[in-house]
């Protein structure tokens, strides 16, 4: 049954609207595409940049750790399978150039450190990593911890 007051949208209004909605669209798409950012488009607040999460802020410490106990290993002779390992690991932490020594290849005088200092150091960082590793939230993070803390146990055995 029709109602007497006649259709509820009358042609030219949906025409309108159909024609505002393809305009937007299209300003929207060609925005995107330009590289301007939906929410410049659309006029919404910009976000403010991500915090550091827990995973960011543990992969921070243990890079840290990693950087000090590989400076103690290069001032080592013995230290040279750390220094190589832990320079990989650095960088599988996503390390700040802050953090990574310019030159990792450099060898640094020996000094009054010993390999039982080093095998100390070292054993701590394996542990700090176990731990880490069991608190990571990502999967891949707890995988690269506990693969850092794999080639840690496997220096320490063979270390004299």
């Amino acid at each position: 049954m029709l109602s007497s007051r006649g259709p509820l949208l009358r042609r030219r209004t949906a025409t309108g609207a159909a024609l505002a909605l393809a305009v937007a669209t299209t300003g929207l798409i060609s925005g995107l595409i330009s590289g301007c950012d939906a929410d410049d488009l659309l006029g919404l607040p910009t976000p403010e940049p991500d915090e550091p999460d827990a995973d960011d802020r543990l992969a921070d410490e243990l890079a840290a750790q990693v950087a000090a106990a590989r400076a103690l290993a290069q001032r080592l002779p013995e230290g040279a399978g750390f220094v190589t390992a832990h320079d990989a690991h650095l960088q599988a932490l996503g390390a700040s150039r802050a953090v990574v020594p310019a030159s990792p290849s450099a060898t640094v005088a020996p000094s009054t450190a010993t390999v039982p200092e080093l095998r100390a150091v070292e054993a701590e960082l394996q542990r700090a990593l176990a731990d880490a590793a069991v608190r990571a939230e990502h999967p891949g993070l707890a995988r690269t911890l506990a693969s850092i803390n794999a080639g840690v146990a496997q220096l320490l055995a063979v270390a004299r």
